[in-house]
């Protein structure tokens, strides 16, 4: 995972909002890979979750990215998983 970096000086704001990015990123890395079996990296940042990584099919592709929606209804969420035919073989 990866910090934001913003261009203002309130570093207290900052600092907060991107531990609660990163716990929330953490989160949702957990139930992915517990519930899913999935090895996916989540960024967030600012208003925006980007998911990354590989999956065997379209159906987790769909179904990491509704977990996503769910687990951060607030935030845009980018998917740019790669479905692998050969992954899930």
């Amino acid at each position: 995972m990866i910090r934001c970096l913003e261009l203002n000086s309130g570093k207290g704001v900052k600092e907060l909002r991107d531990d609660t990015n990163i716990q929330l990123a953490m989160r949702l890395e957990r139930r992915l890979q517990c519930e899913m079996q999935l090895c996916i990296r989540v960024h967030v940042c600012e208003d925006q979750m980007q998911l990354l990584g590989t999956v065997a099919s379209w159906y987790q592709k769909q179904q990491a990215q509704e977990t996503a929606r769910e687990v951060a209804p607030e935030y845009r969420i980018r998917n740019d998983l790669r479905v692998s035919g050969t992954a899930g073989q």
